[in-house]
């Protein structure tokens, strides 16, 4: 299980890569397609993850900021450019990992009644990440622009700092590794683009 989850993680990871790489090369904070591409498929690794180890904090996580993969997609005009058979997967595929849960009913109502501070703690973590591509989406659709901003990335860090809060002291397993690898190469990351972002604001 645990290299299911580095396996989505090692993806989140390359599309950090593909988007650093982006930035250093064109000096801007544009998302590439691949980036979009690649979130997808990781979303739905973690997803299934999340599902297994009944962990709701990566499951709700997922959920939301899957479909807003999509939209980015259908912004730049490549969703429509699947055949609907793949379309027909990508939308269903979720749901379908979703329902896997309801045959443990006791065990998930452990885990959504059995909340601890950590598990409110990685909550507002994996929130405030969601909360990030909420705000892309709005200046998605605001903008007619997929930039990510530098408001995207200190959320992303206020974030990644709560999850990895939450990936060393899990209510659970007491640490998850794969969080908190995922976190720490996240982290250095959205510093680095903050940094990019802070550079070039000063230099207009």
């Amino acid at each position: 299980m645990l290299l299911l989850g580095f396996a989505a993680q090692g993806l989140f990871g390359l599309r950090i890569l593909i988007q650093w790489y982006f930035a250093e090369k064109t000096k801007s904070t544009d998302a590439p397609l691949s980036f979009w591409y690649v979130s997808l498929m990781a979303a739905l690794l973690f997803l299934l993850y999340g599902v297994l180890r009944m962990d709701w904090v990566i499951i709700v996580g997922q959920l939301i900021t899957y479909f807003i993969y999509i939209r980015n997609l259908q912004y730049l005009n490549k969703w429509s450019g699947l055949n609907w058979v793949s379309r027909t997967m990508l939308l269903t595929i979720p749901i379908f990992l979703l329902l896997l849960p309801i045959s443990k009913t006791n065990e998930a109502s452990i885990g959504i009644l059995g909340w601890s501070a950590m598990t409110v703690l990685g909550f507002i973590g994996q929130g405030l990440l969601n909360a990030r591509f909420v705000y892309q989406w709005i200046q998605l659709e605001k903008n007619k622009s997929s930039a990510l901003s530098k408001w995207f990335w200190i959320i992303s860090i206020a974030g990644s700092l709560l999850l990895l809060a939450y990936g060393f002291n899990h209510p659970t397993r007491g640490f998850d590794p794969v969080l908190i690898l995922a976190q720490t190469f996240g982290l250095a990351v959205y510093l680095r683009n903050l940094f990019i972002i802070n550079r070039l604001q000063s230099a207009t």
